[in-house]
């Protein structure tokens, strides 16, 4: 059969699902978000994700449609592909303790009781409508442990009734070559009269380069020129700390000029910066002395985590945009800058993030890492029979040619 050649990413964020999957050569004919940061983002990077961009709450905008938006664009093919990354706030532990700090959560609620619980339905319904060749989602772990309730098998089950093989899989970035602990739930559905199964990765595409051992933090950051605390200027000069690691040439490409765009850091106080270097690396906020403790520390134990240059990160999450205290910089007195956490995400350099740099730290902290996706659809269609019609490097020197004007 031919490679699925169009498809849709629902709650697209920025855009992590349709780099990944550009990638390998899948065309993405939509991207859907509300979120004017999102939307922003992907219509700023538009050789490398969605044909069209569309700025709408999917709760109002059904499958029909957007089967009426693309008609126009493409009369004789429809998706054949839709994946989405629903919101995890709901589902996530972190999530969950906000709530019940909030009284709004007690133990064994209703677990849709919450809207944003219930909007993978608004997946189901696109699935149901385009009966693509295949469909991905994304969620985080708790979705299976709510309170005693597996919703996981509630979206495995609502999946496989519309007439798909369904494989669920539990995917940790470190696996497959991100230099995060990052654990995401991830559902793929082929349909079931192709008889074919999903085999997920087992490590990172060959075509990366990657070296067969689990990547960290050195690798993602050790290129990246110092910066100072509360840095606001947007595009600096990058001179490289070398040898650059193959994870950063992977990020990098080599037709990038000298400079470096949102290396921008967050302002801290002497009293953050007393306790940032007095942290060793991977030390957390409970190893303070007390005179540099602001927080309880038997409620706020991991408040402040320092990264180790050789170790993955901890998980990045959307609570970026508050504070960053759960990723300082190894060996600066600092949290992360937005271009460093897109690189310990898996974004590359040239990947344009917009918004207010809160709105730019939640992007990256929510998306799919685009070297996850990219490996789930290299397998994906390596499933259906298919040779991918693309690969990370090629998308690289597609970007490349586009700055230099078809140089």
């Amino acid at each position: 059969m031919s490679a699925p050649f169009l498809g849709l990413d629902l709650f697209a964020g920025a855009g992590g699902l349709s780099l990944g999957f550009s990638a390998a050569g899948i065309d993405i004919a939509a991207a859907l978000d509300h979120d004017p940061s999102a939307v922003r983002t992907l219509r700023a990077n538009p050789g490398c994700g969605p044909a069209i961009v569309v700025k709408r709450d999917i709760r109002r905008f059904g499958p029909r449609a957007m089967d009426r938006m693309l008609s126009g664009l493409y009369r004789r093919s429809r998706p054949q592909l839709i994946m989405a990354g629903p919101p995890c706030q709901g589902w996530s532990m972190v999530g969950r303790g906000k709530l019940r700090s909030l009284g709004r959560l007690v133990d064994g609620q209703d677990p849709f009781r919450d809207p944003r619980n219930r909007l993978f339905r608004a997946f189901l319904r696109y699935v149901a409508y385009f009966e693509p060749v295949a469909c991905v989602m994304e969620n985080v772990p708790g979705m299976s442990h709510y309170f005693g309730v597996d919703v996981s098998k509630v979206v495995y089950e609502s999946i496989s009734a519309l007439g798909y093989d369904v494989v669920q899989a539990r995917i940790e970035a470190s696996d497959l070559g991100i230099p995060q602990r990052r654990t995401r739930l991830v559902f793929v559905g082929i349909r079931e009269d192709l008889g074919l199964t999903f085999r997920y990765p087992d490590g990172p595409p060959e075509d990366l380069g990657l070296p067969k051992r689990e990547m960290v933090v050195r690798d993602a950051l050790r290129d990246l020129p110092w910066v100072p605390v509360g840095s606001r200027k947007e595009t600096m000069k990058y001179r490289p700390v070398r040898p650059r690691s193959k994870y950063a040439r992977l990020l990098r490409p080599s037709w990038m000029n000298g400079t470096i765009e949102a290396h921008v850091t967050r302002w801290h106080g002497e009293q953050d910066l007393a306790a940032f270097r007095a942290l060793r690396q991977g030390g957390i906020y409970r190893e303070l002395p007390p005179e540099l403790r602001r927080y309880r520390v038997d409620i706020f134990e991991d408040k402040y985590r320092r990264l180790s240059w050789d170790e993955p990160s901890p998980c990045l999450t959307a609570h970026l945009a508050k504070d960053c205290y759960s990723h300082i910089h190894p060996s600066q007195a600092r949290t992360i800058s937005v271009r460093e956490a897109a690189r310990l995400q898996g974004f590359p350099d040239w990947y344009q993030l917009e918004g207010s740099m809160g709105d730019r730290y939640r992007l990256v902290g929510n998306a799919v890492s685009p070297l996850v996706s990219y490996a789930i659809a290299r397998s994906l269609l390596e499933s259906l029979g298919c040779r991918p019609r693309g690969d990370w490097s090629c998308l690289s020197e597609q970007q490349g040619r586009a700055v230099h004007g078809g140089e």
